[in-house]
């Protein structure tokens, strides 16, 4: 079976766990894209991809981080131009107001928002989108300033605004953490086709049960999920969505 995790972040398992952890994506994954969040973090992230050939790489900016020091965006594009032959795409950027509550530095997020999706547009890579707590303003962007490939990663919005972003061309990337809330989920996986969604971990959080730490394998309980929500066979729901991961990070 194809399973794909298109966002989660390697850099936090132990040495000796990481070790143990790419052993069984190879051995049980088709693709696995791991997202820094810091210019460290970025680097830190593509020495681990370097290690395998399932694994991707994606250059992230934390908005939390970014709307508190402006600086952090010239050391972040210096790397990422540095790299951008082996960055598979751009991200996680975007908002965050659940942890940023002060409204100048949410409007230091919306101010440098744009810019990455330049850069993405430039590069001919996808973006990733960090939204939480801000999807009307993520949206709105967006809308103004529409990237050639993204997906909002985590999605936690409405139907209604899964809808939106597909008109705009976009995907929706849903974690595991929707096992423990099925009511909620099953109402947005029906809202979209499936060739407009894709599956992550975002390892080692938001695990499929409360209080245990995830890993990119954990995919398959949601793509049981998917597949239950949809009374289609679990092994054309993991077709389908490897198809799309790979189409989003240009592997076709």
């Amino acid at each position: 079976m194809d399973l794909v995790d298109v966002h989660c972040h390697l850099t936090t398992y132990s040495a000796g766990e990481l070790d143990e952890v790419i052993k069984r994506i190879e051995a049980e994954m088709s693709l696995v894209v791991t997202s820094g969040i810091t210019p460290a973090d970025n680097l830190k992230s593509l020495e681990i991809a370097r290690n395998s050939e399932k694994i991707l790489v994606t250059f992230g900016l934390n908005p939390v981080s970014l709307g508190r020091d402006e600086k952090l965006f010239d050391e972040y594009l210096e790397a990422v131009y540095a790299n951008s032959k082996v960055v598979s795409g751009i991200g996680e950027v975007g908002l965050d107001y659940y942890w940023e509550k002060e409204e100048s530095r949410r409007a230091k997020q919306r101010e440098f928002f744009p810019r990455f999706i330049d850069l993405a547009r430039e590069l001919g890579k996808p973006l990733i989108v960090h939204s939480r707590s801000a999807m009307k303003d993520t949206l709105a962007i967006l809308e103004r300033h529409t990237p050639d490939k993204f997906f909002i990663h985590s999605f936690r919005g409405s139907p209604s605004q899964a809808r939106k972003l597909v008109d705009l061309g976009g995907f929706i990337s849903l974690s595991t953490a929707m096992v423990r809330f099925p009511r909620d989920y099953t109402k947005l996986i029906n809202s979209v086709p499936l060739e407009y969604i894709l599956t992550e971990t975002d390892a080692p959080y938001l695990a499929p049960r409360k209080g245990e730490q995830n890993y990119p394998w954990n995919v398959r309980e949601s793509i049981a999920f998917i597949a239950q929500v949809l009374d289609q066979d679990m092994e054309d729901v993991a077709k389908q969505v490897y198809k799309n991961a790979i189409s989003m990070f240009g592997m076709v």
